[in-house]
């Protein structure tokens, strides 16, 4: 196909193009100026801007005056511009509109982070927060759809996610397109299919360029030259579960993808970052850009790493790119009752902000039971040390005597809310200094133990228990405490600065300098959890039902018994038998007749079917793990350490058994010693009946024996009187120890998250504020090297704004894309009788995708497989109403990918990327 020459009518730049791209909006490669390539030799404009067009009319009128004779102009006031842009308006073909369906593709037993399924919560529009994460990944429908329409791509294309796995070094806008909003696919060569949200796809791919133009050009640098872009808009109607593509698209051809508006210096940035500073505040304005300022403190860190650039990326593409899904971190419910769903928002997740928040949130677990959240230990006394102030919930229960909450399962949310984390900002927007970086602890009764939304919000407060506010309010009056004793709580103050920072941008609107460079600055590896088995956890103490234990005697003797463990057991190991089943069931350590008979078949079913499964497998709702805990607290069925009382009461009793059983030997041996005298007493009376004469020499014997038993009896009397009283004693310390009252106060299920919204930042203009006013008077003594100005601590600043370049990591990066792309390997078959096609593409040795068109049945199908096995089977097919529909295939005799694959063999139309 042969090019044409035409002349860019901002700068005159000589371009060149092919002819099928007559008509198309391009951009200038060379002033990034939007023109419109000419369909006719007299380049007039078919499309373009109204400034575009102003400009091009008096070059138009100039070379043609034939053309307007006879017809009156009036310039004034640009009604010239507008008459050519409505001429143009009339000249633009309407959108043409698909409308996709993925409602069948969705999980809609899915729970989403409300607790509600997926299917019930895509009615609500308030919940389209929630329901994004589920939805907006769909858009890698779209080039499907383009292709079902339109025929196959001449070079099958794939996502530019495949060149980034999760877990490996990638920029900061991979997260946004992995998110799904923005989608591009491309061939490894020169072309690109863009999917923005929108209507008219020129607008779309201009408001959204300052992120777009990253991937696009790191695919121009990728191809070594122009790259060929379609852009197509696009709408994700999430109650109906429907994409509608505007399958016109904004075509151009261009190398050149750089910034519109001065850029941040990352460089600069990145030196500030080295040093460590703690970031006290900012200034932003045009001639020197984005600068941070920061005081001198111990090396700041975020999960354990020295704090980056890629952790102001990550706070920034939380507050600025997060769409409907602002940032947070939650632990909320999950399909199996035995675990929780971690859920973040804000592409915080995999990230170092996102592990510092979602360890933050954990360490309420011990901060509530005394457990420790990763080793599951007894942490209580470590944590003592730290904040002597400290004592679990269950512990501020017993000291209370509260009783109202003895053995039942009590749902909690902790939070931590960033309302009283302030910047003070002038009017102008161009100074924020920090106030008071620190979130505050809150919490709440969690909504699943309530029968409803109304009875929650009316009660989620007023029925939390006097011990968890008692948590709470430790918490935040000894916060610097609890910071020295767990990292992570030191480190989410590092969070709350760069989350308060980033939060005073967007309120400051910089339009004159592109902050989406920060997109670019490439992340390290991080893997943050999906979900994690509930923590269950149940405190045990005794004592003496009359005694009102003291707070050292709580602390001394009660016990924090991780009951999570028994999940994992099998039924038989655990229940051991149908009858503990049935108490289990029943919520009673002593079922009434009627329950058990109520619950006993069930129970011996349950131990039939389950007994060498695992005990988590016979849960299927929160109520059943409810029960199952409470039957593990209150039928001891765990190990629970004795307090010392009741360890001395079983030492005395032991000992008294000891004493008893040496007494009744003697009493044994005096009895025996007794009988024996006297059988040997009667044997002389017997003898001294039957002989007169030998009365008198025995009567001496006689007396002797007697006086022997005597002093036996005496004797053994006097071991009774004593074994009596051991047995009195014995009795005593048996009923002291029986008196001992066992507690346990409850069992916990802590949830909970840490709230991140931009908007609740108290951003404040407050040009008297003597923070701000001494902030002010700082910046203009402070150097971009550590500086003395006077104070206890140094300072320094991030350097004034440059011209950033291309990181050094993204060029390493390159190289890797570079012999990424040129392995992967593409075929395509099609068959000219009645328009059917096939494409396959192989990614690597592990992943490759499939599609199959059939002209007759019109029916696209989609297979994806992973190491050799089938992952997914879609198909697309056209429903009464027009609609693409996409739905998942049960086909299982879906062929493994070959290379080449059987119908790409020779005498077939194949070889691309061979």
């Amino acid at each position: 196909m042969s090019d044409f020459e035409f002349n860019c009518p901002h700068c005159k730049q000589l371009l060149e193009a092919p002819e099928d791209m007559r008509g198309r909006a391009i951009e200038c490669p060379a002033c990034q100026g939007s023109i419109q390539i000419p369909i006719d030799p007299l380049n007039v404009p078919t499309q373009g801007t109204i400034e575009s067009h102003r400009e091009l009319s008096t070059v138009w009128f100039k070379r043609n005056p034939g053309r307007v004779r006879g017809i009156t102009f009036v310039v004034a006031g640009g009604i010239l511009a507008v008459l050519i842009a409505c001429l143009t308006w009339r000249s633009i073909a309407p959108p043409t509109w698909v409308t996709i369906s993925y409602g069948e593709l969705l999980d809609r037993d899915a729970i989403i982070r409300t607790g509600q399924d997926l299917g019930s919560a895509l009615r609500d529009g308030n919940l389209r927060n929630a329901i994004q994460p589920f939805v907006d990944g769909y858009s890698q429908l779209l080039p499907v759809a383009i292709e079902f329409t339109k025929g196959p791509d001449q070079t099958p294309c794939h996502s530019i996610l495949d060149f980034f796995p999760s877990g490996e070094r990638q920029p900061a806008w991979v997260a946004i397109f992995r998110g799904g909003r923005i989608h591009i696919v491309t061939d490894d060569k020169n072309h690109a299919k863009v999917f923005l949200l929108g209507v008219d796809p020129k607008q779309a791919y201009f408001q959204n360029y300052s992120v777009v133009r990253h991937c696009l050009g790191m695919l121009s640098r990728l191809a070594n030259g122009s790259v060929n872009v379609d852009v197509f808009a696009y709408h994700n109607d999430y109650t109906n579960s429907e994409l509608r593509l505007n399958t016109k698209p904004y075509s151009f051809r261009s190398n050149a993808f750089g910034p519109r508006k001065p850029v941040v210096d990352l460089d600069a940035l990145s030196v500030f970052f080295a040093e460590g500073p703690e970031i006290q505040g900012a200034t932003l304005n045009e001639d020197q850009g984005l600068v941070l300022y920061g005081s001198e403190c111990p090396k700041q860190t975020l999960a354990g790493h020295p704090i980056e650039l890629s952790d102001l990326a990550v706070a920034y593409r939380a507050v600025f790119h997060a769409g409907d899904n602002d940032a947070f971190i939650s632990l909320d419910p999950n399909k199996d009752p035995t675990k929780v769903t971690v859920n973040f928002g804000g592409f915080l997740e995999n990230t170092r902000i996102g592990s510092v928040v979602l360890e933050a949130d954990k360490r309420f677990k011990t901060i509530t039971s005394g457990l420790d959240p990763n080793t599951f230990l007894d942490i209580r006394n470590y944590t003592r040390k730290h904040v002597p102030s400290f004592l679990s919930s269950a512990e501020y229960d017993l000291l209370t005597r509260e009783q109202s909450t003895k053995g039942q399962w009590i749902g909690t949310r902790f939070w931590y809310y960033p309302d009283a984390i302030g910047v003070d900002s002038d009017l102008n927007w161009e100074y924020a200094v920090l106030a008071n970086p620190r979130f505050t602890a809150d919490a709440e009764r969690s909504r699943e133990d309530f029968a409803s939304l109304e009875e929650f919000e009316r009660k989620k407060r007023n029925t939390l228990s006097p011990s968890i506010r008692e948590n709470i309010d430790d918490l935040n009056r000894n916060y610097v405490q609890y910071a020295q004793a767990f990292s992570e709580i030191s480190e989410l103050t590092t969070v709350a600065r760069l989350m308060g920072i980033c939060s005073w941008l967007i309120k400051a609107k910089p339009d004159g300098i592109d902050l989406d460079a920060l997109l670019e600055v490439e992340l390290p590896p991080c893997t943050t959890e999906v979900e994690r088995t509930q923590l269950i956890a149940a405190t045990f103490f005794s004592y003496p039902k009359a005694e009102m234990p003291d707070r050292d005697r709580i602390v001394a003797d009660s016990t924090v018994v991780f009951l999570t463990p028994i999940l994992d057991q099998t039924v038989d190991e655990f229940f051991q038998t149908p009858d503990n089943i049935v108490k289990y069931l029943s919520g009673e350590k002593q079922p009434t007749a009627a329950n058990h008979a109520k619950f006993d078949s069930e129970a011996t079913l349950l131990f039939s079917q389950y007994q060498n499964r695992k005990v988590r497998d016979i849960l299927h709702s929160q109520l059943e793990v409810m029960l199952l805990a409470a039957y593990a607290a209150t039928a001891r069925t765990v190990d629970v350490p004795l307090p010392p009382m009741a360890i001395n009461l079983e030492a005395r009793i032991t000992t008294d058994k000891t004493a008893l059983a040496s007494l009744e030997s003697s009493l044994a041996s005096l009895e025996s010693s007794r009988e024996n005298l006297d059988s040997s007493i009667t044997q002389i009376k017997i003898r001294m009946l039957a002989s007169p004469e030998a009365h008198n020499a025995l009567v001496d014997r006689h007396n002797e024996l007697v006086e022997q038993k005597n002093a036996v009896v005496e004797q053994y009397n006097a071991v009774v009187e004593q074994y009596n009283a051991v047995v009195e004693q014995k009795k005593t310390v048996v009923e002291q120890y029986k008196a001992l009252d066992v507690q346990y106060p409850y069992i916990l299920q802590i949830t909970g998250g840490i709230n991140l919204e931009p908007s609740k930042f108290a951003i404040r203009q407050n040009a008297s504020s003597p923070s701000l006013i001494d902030f002010k008077s700082r910046t203009t003594k402070i150097r971009s090297r550590w500086t003395n100005i006077g104070e206890s601590k140094k300072w320094i600043r991030s350097d004034s704004m440059a011209q950033g370049t291309l990181p050094v990591g993204l060029r390493a990066k390159l190289k890797d894309l570079t012999v990424t792309a040129s392995q992967i390997k593409r075929w395509i078959k099609t068959d000219a009788r009645d328009g059917s096609w096939k494409t396959a593409i192989r990614l690597d040795a592990s992943r490759a995708r499939e599609k199959s068109y059939d002209a007759q049945q019109q029916a696209l199908q989609v297979a994806e497989f992973t190491a050799g096995q089938l992952q997914s089977l879609i198909i697309a097919q056209r429903d009464a109403k027009g609609r693409i529909v996409f739905r998942r295939s049960e086909r299982l005799d879906v062929l493994a990918p070959q290379t080449p694959p059987i119908w790409a063999l020779p005498n077939t139309r194949t070889a691309i990327g061979e």
